[in-house]
C-alpha cells in the first residue's frame, strides 16, 4: 500500500486567543480526506485539543520538548500552521526536512520563507508571491451554504450579541446590560450566543435571570449559529472572523475589538457593512449605545450597511484555500 501523505496541523487555542484557528483547521481537515491527518497543539493550549478531540482527530499536545521537535516527531510531509505567529527559524527547521509549509495569518518572521501564507483577516499592501490576502480567502462554515439571510426589515424585529467562543473580556454581558433595556421598551428579541470556551455563563445567566423582560434567548456553545444570524437585522460582535459571517448573512454589525490584534482586522468597516467603534477598553458605554441607537432609529443607515455586505464575496473562499492547499501539498 502506498502511504498517504501526512499533513500536520499546529493550532492554538485558549482563553485569550479564542478557538478561530481550531474552527478552522478542524474544517479544511475535514475537507482534505484523501491525507492522513494529525494535529498537534501547542503548550498550554488544552482547550484547543479537547475541542480538536471532539472533531474526531488525533491530537499530539506539546509537552516539554520544543515546538519544532514535537513537530518533526510525526514525520509530516506537509505542516500547517494556524498559530498566528512564527519563527523563521521554526520554519527554517521544519523546511530542512523537505517539508511543505503553510501558515495562517502569519506577521511573524517565519512568513517570509514559508512555501504559502494565506491571510483572510489581516490586509496587507504589498502582498509577496507566497501569499493569498483578503476575504476571498475566509473559510465558511457548512452550515453558512445551508442557511439564507433574512430580508431587510425597516422595523427591527431581533439583536443577536455574539463575541466569539471565549469572549475573555466578558463583552457579551457587557453589551446586553446596556441595550437590554432599549430592545425591552420597543418589543425588540434578543438573541445571545456564547461560545464553549465562555467562563462567565453563569454570571449572564444570573443578570438575565434578574431581568423582568421576555423575548431574551441565550444559547451557549451552538452548532449553528447561522440560525440566529438569520433572524437578526442588528448584531454586535468582536472583530475576528464572526464579522465575515456577519456580511455572508447580509446583518448590518456594530463591531467592538476584543484586543490590540483586533485593531488590525481591517474588514470590519463601513464599506462591508460593519460600525466599527474601537477596542473594547478604549469606549464608552455611552458610544456603544450610541452606535446601537443610529441603527436602530436610522433606517437608511442600516439599509445602506446592508446592501454594502452583498458586495463582499466570502462564499467561495473555502474552495479556493483548499485548492490551494492541495497544489502544495501535491508538489511534495
Amino acid at each position: 500500500m502506498v502511504r498517504r501523505k501526512r499533513v500536520v496541523f499546529v493550532v492554538k487555542g485558549n482563553s485569550e486567543t479564542g478557538l478561530g484557528h481550531v474552527y478552522r483547521t478542524t474544517l479544511l481537515a475535514q475537507d482534505l480526506v484523501d491525507y492522513e491527518i494529525l494535529f498537534v497543539t501547542l503548550r498550554g493550549h488544552d482547550m484547543a485539543a479537547e475541542n480538536i478531540r471532539n472533531h474526531n482527530f488525533p491530537v499530539i499536545r506539546q509537552g516539554d520538548d520544543d515546538l519544532v521537535d514535537t513537530v518533526l516527531s510525526l514525520d509530516p510531509q506537509v505542516v500547517i500552521n494556524d498559530i498566528l505567529a512564527t519563527d523563521k527559524k521554526y520554519i527554517e527547521d521544519l523546511k530542512s526536512k523537505a517539508i511543505v509549509v503553510v501558515n495562517f495569518e502569519d506577521l511573524g518572521s517565519g512568513a517570509d520563507i514559508a512555501d504559502l501564507v494565506i491571510n483572510a483577516i489581516y490586509e496587507e499592501k504589498d502582498i509577496a508571491a507566497n501569499h493569498l490576502n483578503g476575504p476571498m480567502y475566509f473559510c465558511l462554515r457548512d452550515e453558512f451554504f445551508q442557511t439564507n439571510p433574512t430580508s431587510f426589515r425597516d422595523e427591527v424585529e431581533e439583536v443577536l450579541v455574539t463575541f466569539g467562543g471565549t469572549d475573555a473580556n466578558n463583552l457579551v454581558k457587557r453589551v446586553v446590560g446596556l441595550i437590554i433595556p432599549i430592545v425591552a421598551d420597543r418589543g425588540i428579541r434578543l438573541s445571545i450566543v456564547t461560545g464553549p470556551g465562555y467562563i462567565h455563563l453563569q454570571e449572564l445567566k444570573d443578570f438575565l435571570d434578574s431581568q423582568p423582560q421576555k423575548g431574551v434567548e441565550l444559547a451557549n456553545g451552538t452548532k449553528r449559529i447561522s440560525d440566529y444570524m438569520a433572524r437578526a437585522d442588528i448584531a454586535f460582535s468582536s472583530a475576528g472572523r464572526t464579522v465575515f459571517e456577519l456580511a455572508n448573512m447580509l446583518i448590518p454589525s456594530v463591531i467592538i475589538a476584543s484586543h490590540e490584534r483586533e485593531e488590525l482586522h481591517t474588514f470590519a468597516s463601513e464599506i462591508n457593512g460593519m460600525k466599527y467603534i474601537g477596542r473594547h477598553d478604549m469606549i464608552s458605554d455611552q458610544e456603544i449605545v450610541h452606535a446601537f441607537m443610529e441603527l436602530l432609529d436610522c433606517t437608511e443607515t442600516r439599509h445602506n450597511l446592508y446592501k454594502r455586505t452583498k458586495s463582499v464575496d466570502v462564499k467561495n473562499g473555502r474552495e479556493r484555500v483548499i485548492s490551494a492547499l492541495m497544489r502544495v501539498i501535491e508538489e511534495v
